[in-house]
């Protein structure tokens, strides 16, 4: 059984199940369930019991379960589907993440109901008021309604888009679902790889609400190198480090997946 938990900008991240992993601001526990052949009624009393603990403790409970097994026939014998909710059971682990990570959102839209200043931008959080000053005339604002694309996989990629009200999420065209890779809050970016290169996207962003960012064209970064030149070196920095992040949560994830 795993806790599994993904960041909002991030892929999940798998965890084994242990007192201290469910002390931290954990709110929701998904057990992957897919791989079970059987189950007896110790078992399906151990899940009921861990449904309630859990519910006792305010955080949500879901399952990730192959329908029509005989694991399903089991847990359903034993009334654990119905106590747990078809709601709760869902196909696989990115459909599980999604739903939780739905729920997380619902939340995080009423902490941010207005725009966050430059300042809180994560990307520039190591930026004095003086490089912000100086970056800030670079930046164009841009605005998206819920379920507008704001650019899909395969398109060339040019500009870095910076969230400071709503979110946005990226996805992989994967038949028969699309996989969702990772959803980006105000404070965060995406598209930094257009500051590196001028390759094509790697994923498609699609806005969840109405968005607001910033968006940092590569000739506008061209041009603030040749006036700001320590500036946009820290911006670079930035970039690398939050890439760094990225494929270290990408690698941690790998290897759990594997273990």
């Amino acid at each position: 059984m795993a806790v599994r938990s993904r960041p909002l900008s991030s892929r999940p991240i798998a965890a084994k199940t242990r007192p201290a992993t469910l002390r931290r601001n954990t709110s929701c526990v998904i057990l992957d369930l897919r791989r079970l052949t059987d189950i007896d009624s110790t078992g399906a009393n151990a899940l009921l019991e861990l449904k309630t603990t859990l519910a006792q403790q305010e955080k949500e409970f879901l399952l990730a379960l192959t329908d029509g097994t005989a694991a399903m026939e089991r847990l359903e014998h034993f009334g654990v589907l119905s106590a747990i909710g078809e709601a709760n059971i869902l196909p696989d682990i990115d459909r599980a993440i999604e739903r939780a990570e739905n729920d997380l959102l619902r939340v995080q839209a009423q902490l941010y109901r207005e725009e966050i200043p430059l300042a809180e931008v994560g990307l520039f959080a190591k930026l004095n008021p003086t490089d912000l000053a100086a970056i800030e005339p670079y930046l164009q604002h841009a605005s998206y309604r819920r379920d507008e694309v704001i650019f899909r996989e395969g398109d060339p990629g040019s500009e870095v888009f910076i969230v400071t009200k709503g979110t946005a999420s990226a996805f992989l065209h994967s038949s028969p679902f699309n996989i969702r890779l990772g959803t980006f809050a105000p404070g965060t970016a995406f598209g930094e790889l257009a500051i590196l290169d001028a390759g094509p996207r790697s994923a498609t962003v699609i806005a969840d609400e109405d968005l607001a960012c910033f968006v940092l064209t590569a000739a506008n970064f061209e041009i603030l190198t040749e006036k700001h030149p320590d500036v946009a070196g820290r911006v670079l920095a930035a970039i690398g480090r939050e890439l760094s992040g990225r494929l270290r949560t990408a690698n941690r994830t790998i290897h759990q997946l594997e273990t």
